[in-house]
C-alpha cells in the first residue's frame, strides 16, 4: 500500500545538496515519488511492501552530510 511521508532533513543549504537527497532517496526500493525543496523538506510516497520509513531515514542518514531531524 501506498505510504506519504514527510520529513525535515538539516545540512542542505543548495541545489546539489537537493539533487543529491533527493538522489538518496529515490535509489531506495519501494519510493513511487519523491519531491525535496531547498528548505530542507522531504515528502515521499513510497510502497510499504517493499520498503519503510526507517529504510528512506536510514539512506539519507548514511551519507553523513545530511541527517533527517526529528
Amino acid at each position: 500500500m501506498e505510504q506519504e511521508i514527510k520529513l525535515k532533513i538539516g545540512g542542505m543549504s543548495c541545489n546539489h545538496c537537493k539533487n543529491f537527497v533527493s538522489g538518496l532517496i529515490s535509489d531506495v526500493e519501494g519510493v513511487n515519488d519523491q519531491q525535496v525543496s531547498l528548505q530542507g523538506e522531504a515528502v515521499v510516497i513510497f510502497d510499504d511492501e517493499k520498503t519503510s520509513r526507517e529504510n528512506i531515514i536510514e539512506a539519507i542518514n548514511k551519507s553523513e552530510t545530511y541527517t533527517v531531524q526529528s
